[in-house]
């Protein structure tokens, strides 16, 4: 099963780089176009017939009464009079006299081949070809043995069988043959050919040749036929049905037939609304709407990496949310209270903030006035149940807890539903049952937003607050297998993850994804964790022993693990980017350098880089900094906040140079607050403590890991050598 899990995810992954390849000012607007149509079409099919209630197969929602006599025109069951009685029309023939004509030439064609085969046979052999021949040039079915009697029989039997087939078809072409009539015709031919005087197979040669060229003699004149219909269909009275005042017209509870549709419709009560100024009028409102939310949720989330991609996630959740909402509408006996407002207003508070999610609210909330023909009261109950459900969904942590916030939202919609339908002057009866849906409402909105968002997570890879949360957990089964098998990488990730998420908050980048990024950015160290110094404990190096080149394959096969190992365990998209380039192209330069010593041939620079993407988004840049800054500080014999801070703008100023933050959009203001920020976070991990005397014999139990491959003594001057993990 997870097999399948990772193929679906990789083919997911395909159809977000196709869509991201497409994200140009034109695709936006066509995309822009076809939201903008598709919820003006939505909420205009809610003035339609179809989708009031009252459509043919539909239970009818009440019972309906004509409030005036009429009289209804049944088309339908006047066409099928109409045409049962042009059916009993009989055809008008005319004679066709060029018929008889045809039908003697093409005979005297076949008997001259018949002649012209017979004075060619030359035995058996001959006689089957000639079979053969003739039968392909008979224009009619005609049985072997007769065809080899005409070929074998005396040219005096043949002329006889000519005459007696010409004077049958005279005989019957004396009379009126139709092509109804064609087969009474053959049997008078069949009864012609039994009364001659000459053999049986003589006679059965005449009936079928005769029977091969026998044409109707009368042909059907179309346009009187036409016509004669025509003036029968016109004397047929249309089929009506009265219907009288007060008369029922459809019973609630029983099924709305295709009659009691035109009914309702000659009464006027499903006349669609539909027209032009429906259209552009809902068109308007629906245009005004969009631009209003996007540009507020631009606004409400600026500094959010990725927002375009969730701007529209959220305005096809809009989409949805009203698309659902007409569609619940028609079904009866369902009310307009248990449209899932709040479900979506959660679903988005979840992946993006509140206060978007609150602007969603609002926008439903006016959308369910437009399909309920502005009752304020679903908008109203909509609108505040929705905004009571994002309060409590603001302070969730867990998935588990999105339950307890949709029982909590069943109770205040309940009251919500309750309070507006006594406000209005219901009954407290009816106020109750319409309580009944808030409690409906309540409870699909836990189980549809945790449906949505696993729904949304999987098939767009979003990197939601409660998925990083999940994430950061130190019981996922990758951060435990990183803690069991690379303890000194794991300690090394979760101080990475102070400093980053610090710096993070303060350029205003997504502070949960860098310190989330910064726990999983070596998870390819657990497959070789030996090749790297942090895990080296009571262990020789391996890299003692192996060349530069191997060693810089063990080390940079570690991003390449890590990215397979993020894809195979489902991560979201933005952890599997920062784990793929946390390195970018930088220089293993330990290895790099050793090469260069080790070697009398040249040894070039791009040998020996990373071959991953750059850093392409704010998060994964603090991360390739806090890598190299969290492992490099940990080199300096005793640290002062003058050789860190020194040792900070080193390290960021050669990334800068070496071009790994060009793609990442990080301003040259972004890099002095990260530096500031890892400054003092730094304080922090480094401070001094109390040096205690060394006891006796204490270095004897020392051990010595040998040369450091990986981490030199001092911070070099170029490349990545500053770094964590080369």
């Amino acid at each position: 099963m997870s097999r399948y899990r990772f193929l679906l995810r990789e083919r997911l992954a395909d159809f977000r780089e196709w869509v991201d390849g497409r994200s140009s000012v034109r695709f936006e607007l066509v995309l822009l176009a076809c939201l903008l149509v598709g919820m003006t079409a939505v909420i205009c099919s809610e003035y339609l017939p179809a989708l009031r209630g009252f459509a043919e197969g539909n239970v009818a929602p009440r019972t309906v009464t004509a409030a005036k006599t009429v009289t209804v025109l049944d088309a339908a069951a006047t066409a099928e009079l109409k045409a049962e009685v042009a059916a009993l029309v009989e055809p008008l023939y005319v004679p066709d006299p060029d018929a008889s004509a045809q039908a003697t030439a093409e005979l005297e064609t076949f008997l001259l081949e018949v002649e012209r085969l017979r004075q060619g046979l030359t035995g058996s052999s001959g006689l089957a070809d000639a079979l053969m021949e003739l039968e392909a040039a008979a224009p009619f079915s005609v049985s072997a043995a007769t065809l080899e009697y005409l070929l074998t029989s005396d040219p005096s039997v043949v002329d006889l069988i000519e005459s007696q087939v010409i004077g049958a078809l005279k005989t019957l072409n004396a009379t009126r043959i139709t092509p109804d009539a064609l087969d009474s015709a053959r049997l008078s031919l069949r009864d012609i050919a039994d009364a001659l005087a000459v053999s049986t197979k003589t006679a059965n040669a005449v009936y079928e040749v005769a029977a091969g060229y026998l044409r109707p003699n009368q042909a059907v004149d179309e346009v009187q036929t036409a016509a004669r219909r025509q003036t029968a269909m016109d004397q047929v009275a249309p089929v009506t049905l009265v219907v009288h005042e007060d008369d029922t017209v459809v019973e609630e509870g029983r099924t709305i037939t295709a009659q009691d549709m035109l009914v309702l419709k000659v009464l006027g009560l499903t006349e669609a609304r539909s027209g032009w100024k429906v259209w552009l009028g809902i068109f308007l409102v629906v245009l005004l709407e969009t631009v209003l939310f996007s540009r507020l949720l631009s606004r409400f989330n600026r500094a959010t990496e990725g927002f375009g991609n969730n701007m529209w996630l959220v305005l096809a959740v809009l989409l949805l949310g009203t698309t659902v909402a007409a569609r619940l509408l028609v079904i009866q006996p369902l009310s307009a209270y248990v449209i899932p407002v709040a479900a979506l207003g959660m679903t988005v508070a979840v992946i993006l903030n509140a206060r978007s999610a609150l602007l969603l609210v609002a926008l439903m909330s006016l959308n369910i006035g437009l399909l309920t023909d502005f009752d304020m009261r679903y908008a109203a109950a909509a609108l505040l149940v929705g905004a009571l459900s994002l309060y409590l969904v603001s302070r969730v942590t867990k998935r588990a807890a999105l339950l307890g916030a949709g029982v909590a939202t069943m109770f205040l919609s309940a009251l919500t539903i309750f309070a507006i339908e006594i406000a209005t002057g219901a009954a407290p009866g009816d106020a109750v049952r319409a309580c009944l849906w808030g409690l409906a409402n309540g409870f699909l909105a836990g189980v549809l937003t945790i449906t949505l968002l696993l729904f949304l997570e999987a098939a767009f890879n979003l990197s939601t607050p409660l998925r990083l949360l999940e994430l950061a957990d130190p019981s996922h089964p990758l951060l435990k297998k990183l803690l069991q098998v690379a303890p000194g990488t794991y300690n090394h990730s979760i101080q990475m993850g102070n400093l980053a998420e610090a710096a993070a908050e303060v350029i205003g980048a997504n502070p949960l994804l860098a310190r989330v990024g910064a726990y999983y950015h070596d998870i390819g160290k657990t497959v070789r964790p030996e090749y790297f110094v942090e895990n080296q404990i009571y262990v020789d190096n391996p890299h003692n022993r192996l060349s530069p080149n191997l060693s810089k394959l063990a080390i940079t096969a570690h991003v390449r693990d890590g990215e397979h190992l993020g894809k195979l365990y489902g991560l979201p998209q933005p952890v599997v980017d920062i784990v793929k380039q946390h390195h970018g192209t930088s220089v293993l330069a330990y290895f790099y350098h050793k090469a260069q010593e080790s070697s009398t041939d040249q040894v070039y620079e791009e040998s020996y880089r990373y071959e991953e993407q750059k850093p392409r988004s704010k998060e994964a840049a603090i991360i390739m900094l806090a890598d190299s800054v969290e492992a490099a500080v940990r080199t300096l014999e005793n640290p002062t906040r003058r050789k860190i801070q020194g040792l900070i703008q080193e390290i960021i100023k050669q990334k800068e140079q070496d071009g790994q933050l060009d793609e990442s959009a990080l301003t040259l203001g972004d890099l002095h607050k990260i530096s500031e920020s890892f400054d003092l976070s730094l304080l922090g991990l480094v401070g001094h403590r109390i040096h205690y005397p060394e006891r006796e014999g204490a270095s004897a139990h020392k051990v010595s890991r040998g040369p450091d491959p990986d981490r030199p003594a001092g911070p070099p001057s170029t490349g990545d050598t500053v770094g964590g993990d080369q």
